[in-house]
């Protein structure tokens, strides 16, 4: 019964742990310099991607809960295919610098 226990604690000690995850946020803007509203974003983190979420009429988005590590950026300008980006996701937040679009 005190080897359950011990295994109990220790699995929920370590629950926190493998929830934990970073907020991406960014911008895009236009070549010509006005930001590019209303374009959909999404992040595939090892061949899992992150719920769409879409750039405000000032061109930034904010992603929530992205596994931290190598990801790529996707940026769905086009309806078919997205403009990807490599992407280094780090805890607690990572700012990913702004991306021009033709």
């Amino acid at each position: 019964m005190k080897y359950l226990a011990k295994c109990t604690f220790i699995a929920v000690l370590a629950m926190p742990v493998l929830g934990w995850a970073a907020n991406v946020r960014g911008k895009l803007e236009r070549v010509a310099g006005y930001p590019a509203g209303y374009i959909r974003v999404t992040i595939n983190c090892a061949g899992r991607r992150t719920n769409s979420v879409y750039t405000g009429g000032d061109g930034f988005y904010f992603v929530p809960k992205v596994p931290a590590g190598s990801c790529v950026l996707e940026i769905w300008n086009a309806k078919d295919k997205p403009v990807s980006f490599q992407i280094q996701v780090r805890e607690p937040s990572t700012q990913v610098p702004t991306v021009k679009l033709p």
